[in-house]
């Protein structure tokens, strides 16, 4: 992993442990559909690496974490 992704990745735990400050303003929906793409993109890059089994888990683990993103917004 880059230190780009790095950088995003503490970003995205920063915002995700301040969720009570964000999620209820006007850009509470931009930003968790940003990190939703975020851990989208993630999952559908896994399979570069591979399409072995362990591939597909991280694959819907990721998935997972991006749509639980998405379903704050419902």
């Amino acid at each position: 992993m880059n230190h780009a992704a790095s950088y995003a990745l503490v970003g995205i735990g920063v915002l995700d442990l301040m969720w009570r400050r964000w999620l209820g303003t006007g850009a509470g929906p931009a930003i968790a559909l940003w990190i939703a793409g975020f851990w989208s993109l993630r999952a559908a890059s896994q399979l570069y690496l591979g399409h072995r089994r362990g591939d597909w888990m991280i694959v819907a683990g990721f998935g997972a974490i991006g749509l639980v993103h998405l379903l704050v917004l419902i």
